[in-house]
């Protein structure tokens, strides 16, 4: 029960890094 737990909040930090990343890759390219 726990795993999942766990892949569904490193999911949510990736797409919590991809929202933050995004702006910043389009800003340097």
């Amino acid at each position: 029960h726990e795993t999942p737990q766990v892949e569904l909040h490193n999911a949510h930090e990736n797409s919590v890094w991809d929202l933050a990343w995004h702006p910043v890759g389009y800003l340097l390219c």
